[in-house]
């Protein structure tokens, strides 16, 4: 049984301090549904590891891709993301 969604509906992520003061993303929180939209859907779909901006267009195996938002080369597609064990899914907040 996997844990229960945080309580915001907006994008979630875990964001870690890395050795030079830089933000860098540690794992992305999504629903059953979303991770299900993500790899099911039509639309692909990624996240940036730098500032965890969702990239769309982007290839299931995309790494080191360009992030639109921050610039920087840290977009990796969602099914990338989880074979690297950067994403958590949480089950639907029914309440």
């Amino acid at each position: 049984m996997s844990p229960k969604a945080p309580e915001s509906a907006h994008r979630r992520a875990k964001f870690l301090g890395n050795r030079r003061g830089q933000r860098i993303m540690n794992t992305i929180q999504v629903t059953e549904s979303e991770a299900q939209d993500y790899m099911f859907g039509l639309g692909h779909v990624g996240f940036c590891l730098a500032c965890g901006e969702r990239a769309d267009g982007c290839e299931p195996d995309a790494s080191n891709y360009r992030c639109e938002y921050c610039g920087k080369h840290e977009v990796y597609g969602f099914e990338e993301l989880l074979v690297m064990g950067k994403v958590e899914i949480f089950e639907e907040d029914l309440g």
